[in-house]
């Protein structure tokens, strides 16, 4: 299979040209990367998902995790934006290695754009680092051979009405990226919690006038 993707990211110093994963070698990296790994541990839980009653790691705590071993060891973490994808790199010298994560935005408001950002931001670098910041059970609740189809992931959008907040939720706690990615056994939980929120909020709203 072949691994290459180009990229090219314009900067103030020129255009940077990136078609490869890695750099041609990563073996300083990989060692300092493996001892720093050793030293790490996942993230503590302390923010809730309201829409799956759980708790999860946010990208503050993640990074403040992490970040401080990495850079023990030599290592440096940075995050680049492009288009509709997050980059995130490890860098030892002259050594690098990337992944990339899709951002997923529904909504057209800065605030959504930004809350899918720091989902992108989250799962990458939670991913490169190799720590877990969610909840087991709600991480697997999302696993299934058979995904929810395009008509289950419309009537979803269609209960959610553009809320980005709300489908961030969804997403990150079941760890995926899209919709497209949950299990259709999950559809019929998905649209009842759905309800009761904007039942709550039907209700705040109700009582405020």
């Amino acid at each position: 299979m072949d691994n290459k993707q180009v990229i090219n990211i314009e900067t103030k110093y020129g255009s940077l040209r990136i078609d490869t994963w890695s750099s041609p070698t990563i073996t300083k990296l990989a060692s300092a990367l493996a001892k720093a790994q050793l030293e790490i541990s996942n993230p503590k839980k302390k923010n809730d998902n309201p829409f799956f009653k759980s708790k999860y790691a946010d990208l503050a705590e993640c990074i403040n995790t992490a970040l401080p071993v990495l850079n023990s060891h030599g290592i440096a973490i940075t995050q680049l934006q492009q288009g509709d994808k997050m980059h995130t790199f490890l860098l030892l010298g002259d050594e690098w290695l990337r992944s990339e994560c899709p951002i997923c935005c529904n909504g057209q408001k800065a605030q959504d754009m930004g809350s899918a950002i720091t989902y992108a931001r989250r799962y990458s670098f939670s991913a490169i680092c190799c720590i877990a910041q969610e909840d087991d059970d709600a991480n697997n609740a999302g696993k299934g051979k058979i995904h929810l189809t395009a008509k289950q992931q419309e009537d979803i959008e269609d209960e959610i009405n553009g809320n980005a907040e709300t489908l961030q939720l969804i997403l990150s706690g079941y760890n995926v990226s899209g919709l497209s990615d949950i299990s259709s056994n999950n559809f019929s939980g998905i649209i009842k919690r759905i309800k009761e929120i904007n039942d709550k909020k039907d209700l705040k709203g109700g009582g405020n006038e």
